[in-house]
């Protein structure tokens, strides 16, 4: 017999990603965020963390995929359009980096 989780199980492990994120604890939210990802997948919000804590790791990709993910599940939220501002400015210091300049 499945299991249904309620909003509010989800919602835990976003709290603590967002908890540990606070605390430069990184790595252990990108597994937590990931966690309530599975559970919500449509939760844009999860993403737009999740990208965030991909970010201050340097994990470029990771980060753009994350909040492209965001974008696509939230495409009219208030934040969507400083997102795709902020996501070009990442994409753009990536082709700098990656032509050494």
């Amino acid at each position: 017999m499945a299991t249904t989780l309620s909003p509010a199980e989800y919602v835990t492990y976003y709290n603590l990603g967002r908890a540990l994120h606070e605390r430069g604890r990184d790595r252990a939210a990108i597994a937590t965020y990931q966690t309530a990802i599975d559970l919500n997948p449509t939760d844009s919000t999860f993403h737009l963390s999740l990208g965030a804590s991909y970010e201050t790791l340097e994990r470029w990709d990771d980060a753009l995929s994350a909040y492209q993910e965001y974008l696509d599940l939230a495409p009219a939220s208030p934040r969507a359009e400083l997102l795709k501002g902020h996501v070009v400015a990442l994409m753009e210091n990536q082709d700098r980096t990656r032509a050494g300049g």
